[in-house]
């Protein structure tokens, strides 16, 4: 698939049809045909504007669009894009539930206050899709949040921290406490659950020029089961 001037930043399918939605490095976003190969539809208007991650929403026919300071909606039919909160501050990634009800965002937030030049506070928040608003945050942390994942069920989040002796922590989402912790030598570059939510996969950074290194976790019993080397820093 051929269209994009840059590096591919986040891609998304859509369930019900042969779509997929692409965003690159200097924010233009195409809608494909991937079984034909066809670029049905492209928007510029985040031209310059550092996308971070988009996700379908739950009728597919529009797309959340989440950059490093705001979250928008890119409405499919008219090609136009809504922001909805600009209100957002240096975030590093975002997860959508299954059911594509909740939407978290783990970063900073200038609400917050406390900002520096350097650090800005780290947070986890969680957005209600629905409602347009956000329902939950979880506390000011010491480590910033670099990776996140819902559970097939949307019972369960799984945050990954960067920094030094980072940690994995599960959230509840429920109570949004922390309900397990699982520690780590590197980086926390990404994370999935098993569809059976018995098993946590954790990808971590080594070095630039070395490969990454890959657990998986029985994550209730914060114990690692299999540690796999050689495998690239994000999966």
């Amino acid at each position: 698939l051929i269209g994009h001037n840059g590096g591919i930043i986040s891609i998304d399918f859509n369930p019900y049809s042969n779509r997929m939605v692409s965003a690159d490095h200097y924010g233009k976003i195409i809608l494909w045909d991937h079984l034909n190969f066809k670029k049905i539809k492209s928007n510029n208007q985040l031209k310059g504007k550092n996308i971070k991650k988009i996700f379908y929403s739950k009728n597919a026919k529009k797309v959340w669009l989440l950059t490093r300071q705001a979250l928008y909606l890119w409405n499919i039919q008219d090609n136009q894009i809504k922001l909805i909160n600009n209100q957002l501050l240096s975030v590093k990634s975002a997860a959508i539930s299954t059911d594509k009800k909740y939407l978290a965002i783990v970063g900073g937030d200038v609400t917050l206050g406390n900002v520096t030049k350097n650090r800005t506070p780290s947070l986890v928040k969680l957005f209600d899709t629905q409602t347009l608003q956000f329902i939950n945050k979880l506390p000011r942390q010491s480590k910033r949040f670099n990776a996140v994942a819902f559970s097939p069920s949307g019972q369960y989040l799984a945050l990954g921290e960067s920094g030094r002796k980072p940690k994995i922590k599960i959230i509840d989402i429920n109570s949004f406490k922390i309900i397990s912790t699982l520690p780590v030598n590197n980086k926390v570059m990404s994370l999935v659950f098993s569809s059976d939510e018995k098993y946590l996969f954790s990808n971590q950074y080594v070095a630039y020029d070395k490969p990454g290194i890959t657990h998986k976790w029985q994550w209730k019993k914060a114990r690692p089961i299999k540690k796999i080397s050689g495998i690239s820093n994000r999966f």
